[in-house]
């Protein structure tokens, strides 16, 4: 029984460092394509787990929401210096691109 316990304790200890938000990204650190597709990947979940539960005219008066804009909006302005072709041979491009499609079908 002390056993399971412990896996179940180090289970939830792993599977909360995993659930990364918009304040645990750092725009100055982003140094590639990858980094930005990263980058917007975090935010863009926060963003759809902040909104799950708001109606939409709760939505455009949301300061919490605001921040985690501008948060994508900095790294977007960081992310220009690179190109559509270095973000899109990430590994991560597919799982970028459906982040983003659900948040424009959200808003």
């Amino acid at each position: 029984m002390k056993k399971v316990f412990v896996i179940m304790v180090v289970a939830l200890l792993f599977s909360a460092c995993g659930n990364r938000t918009s304040k645990d990204v750092n725009v100055e650190d982003i140094n590639s394509a990858c980094e930005c597709v990263g980058a917007m990947i975090i935010v863009g979940n926060d963003i759809l787990d902040y909104t799950s539960d708001m109606l939409e005219d709760e939505l455009m008066d949301d300061e919490g929401l605001k921040v985690k804009l501008d948060k994508m909006d900095e790294i977007n302005k960081v992310c220009e210096e690179y190109s559509e072709e270095e973000a899109m041979a990430c590994d991560n491009w597919e799982e970028f691109e459906e982040t983003m499609t659900k948040i424009m079908n959200k808003f």
